[in-house]
């Protein structure tokens, strides 16, 4: 199915928000859940805490900073460019909250597999 580019603007301005907001809520409290339990020390979770902080400071520049812009330059014919860039790097930007989401996810299942192995 393609979108007229005013439609599928429309559409974005409906859902990026929640979107953007929802997922910094989320990074947020994951975060600060794993620095609770990397404090105890546990390598592991030392990690999954600083994917954490790349995946949250991420989302946080994308719901803070580059999509109030985006959403500024909405529409605006001679900020078409300007909109281009800011697109392409909230699209990195999400791409690096996936990344680390894949890499927690994966690793999480290692970890639960060991445990079950008796590893």
């Amino acid at each position: 199915m393609n979108l007229e580019p005013h439609h599928a603007g429309e559409i974005a301005a409906l859902i990026f928000p929640i979107y953007f907001d929802a997922g910094l809520v989320a990074g947020v409290i994951t975060t600060a859940a794993a620095a609770g339990i990397a404090a105890r020390g546990e390598r592991r979770w030392k990690i999954a805490f600083g994917v954490l902080v790349v995946m949250t400071v991420a989302q946080a520049w994308s719901a803070l900073v580059v999509f109030p812009e985006i959403a500024r330059l909405r529409g605006v014919d001679s900020e078409v460019a300007r909109f281009q860039d800011l697109h392409h790097l909230s699209v990195r930007l999400n791409g690096v909250v996936l990344c680390g989401g894949i890499l927690l996810l994966a690793a999480s299942g290692l970890m639960l597999a060991r445990r079950r192995d008796g590893a």
